[in-house]
């Protein structure tokens, strides 16, 4: 009878149905199906014909190849200089929505909630990933920096490379306990090692001194090498308003960033704010300040999303207009094209017509912010449906109707939000923008989860419909 399983393994591949199942299930039990991430798992454990392998977890042998991401460099520096990079030599670009970052403390208990990835990394390229409170020399190589604890490790503290939550690749001895193997000190793997490996060998790595940044961004797999692509320096064109006697913006927030203020005299440079933002949906919430009469305004929002300079058309996200001094939102989306880390947005409100990103006009103003993109571990902090919302910060009060017919969902703020309603199986039951009530009379009986959105985190919600 296991041959027939092992055989059945073989010939149905995983779908993607299927994954998005085991996501569900996930949120709903706090585990998952490992033989869904990685039917080659059930060859390793009871043999039988070779099973499709998801993470290609061979040692490799310099051939300049891999068949699965591995990390490539690990520093542990003096105070917060700490990074991780990931390099990619696949010979395919990879969407880095399904791994995450994850550290055992001092090499013992189980592993953090860890730091997921997002945004890609193109084939023959690496993805550096710093503390936020580097040195600048460090995080000017890193593509994106968090102050997750995946990236607080000390020298006695493994971290693992995980897919789809299970571990693929692995610096440092799971369970090692408290002795240190990498205290003060830079590995980068050896260019002979071209694939991931669930247990630490000190033989792939070559050491370095404390604060070593020199390779950063670059990594050599078989006597190739990947160029470093730090961020760019680029300088942005000017814009004001010329008065700001009548109206001004005076609020902005996005992503964590939650900014009042008064008149600034037509612009402000608020780049010392960053908003952290994921790849797809998002919101930004602002609103006019007027000093006496409210007067019909024009916003437009850009954000810089190659990183070039230059607001362009395709980077205008937000763009309308009206005489309400109350909190305004929108809705936009950030394309998988654009470059992960930080980059400019220019939020401007001009009086009686639409502003351009390059100008000085009348009466408005114009404020700039830092944006880090693709940091989900503060832009996407899903809270689990079996948690106690109150606790989390209540962005949220979601109330189901004890007639299980219809969904009440609350905004303390009157944010703008999304809402998905999924089955126990995966299946997209129901989607929509914000609603008092949300109406479940046409939904078949059984368990679903509701999935909350408002741009900056998503929380989920299991309820029963009778």
């Amino acid at each position: 009878m296991i041959m027939l399983f092992l055989e059945w393994n073989v010939e149905d591949p995983v779908n993607a149905f299927e994954d998005q199942r085991n996501q569900v299930i996930q949120g709903i039990q706090g585990n998952r199906n490992p033989f869904i991430d990685n039917p080659a798992f059930a060859t390793q454990i009871w043999g039988g014909p070779q099973a499709e392998d998801r993470f290609g977890t061979g040692t490799g042998g310099g051939t300049g190849t891999a068949s699965e991401l591995f990390i490539s460099e690990y520093v542990e520096g003096s105070s917060n200089n700490k990074a991780i990079e990931i390099a990619n030599v696949t010979g395919s670009n990879i969407n880095l929505s399904a791994y995450s970052l994850r550290k055992q403390t001092n090499g013992a208990g189980g592993w953090s909630s860890g730091y997921t990835l997002s945004g890609s990394v193109a084939n023959g390229d690496v993805f550096v990933v710093a503390n936020s409170s580097a040195s600048t020399t460090l995080k000017n190589n890193a593509e994106v920096t968090t102050s997750n604890a995946a990236l607080t490790f000390n020298g006695n503290d493994p971290v693992g490379l995980f897919k789809n939550g299970v571990l693929i690749d692995i610096v440092g001895t799971f369970n090692g306990g408290s002795a240190n193997f990498a205290k003060d000190q830079t590995l980068r793997r050896k260019s002979s090692v071209v694939s991931p490996t669930g247990s630490y060998n000190t033989s792939q790595w070559n050491v370095y001194n404390q604060d070593t940044f020199t390779n950063v961004g670059s990594h050599s797999v078989g006597g190739d090498s990947t160029p470093p692509s730090p961020t760019p320096t680029v300088t942005y064109c000017s814009t004001k308003g010329n008065s700001v006697a009548d109206e001004f913006i005076d609020f902005v927030s996005i992503g964590g960033i939650s900014n009042s203020s008064g008149a600034n005299g037509g612009y402000i440079d608020n780049t010392h704010l960053v908003g952290y933002v994921n790849y797809g949906s998002n919101s930004i919430v602002f609103s006019t300040g007027f000093s006496g009469q409210a007067y019909t305004e024009f916003w437009k929002v850009w954000i810089d999303f190659n990183r070039n300079g230059t607001f362009e058309s395709n980077e205008e996200v937000v763009a309308g207009s009206s005489s309400s001094a109350n909190n305004l939102s929108a809705s936009f989306t950030i394309p998988s094209t654009a470059q992960s880390g930080t980059t400019r947005m220019r939020v401007s409100m001009k009086y009686n017509a639409a502003p351009t990103a390059c100008e000085a006009f009348s009466y408005g103003e114009v404020e700039d912010y830092t944006l880090n993109i693709g940091s989900s571990s503060k832009a996407m902090e899903t809270i689990k449906a079996d948690l106690d919302l109150e606790a989390e910060g209540a962005l949220y009060d979601v109330t189901i109707f004890s007639a299980y017919e219809d969904i009440e969902i609350k905004v303390k703020d009157k944010r703008a939000i999304s809402y998905n309603v999924y089955s126990i199986n995966g299946r997209l039951v129901a989607s929509g923008g914000r609603s008092e009530h949300l109406k479940l009379k046409t939904l078949e009986s059984g368990v679903y989860i509701i999935h909350i959105n408002d741009g900056q985190r998503t929380i989920q919600k299991k309820f029963l419909k009778k």
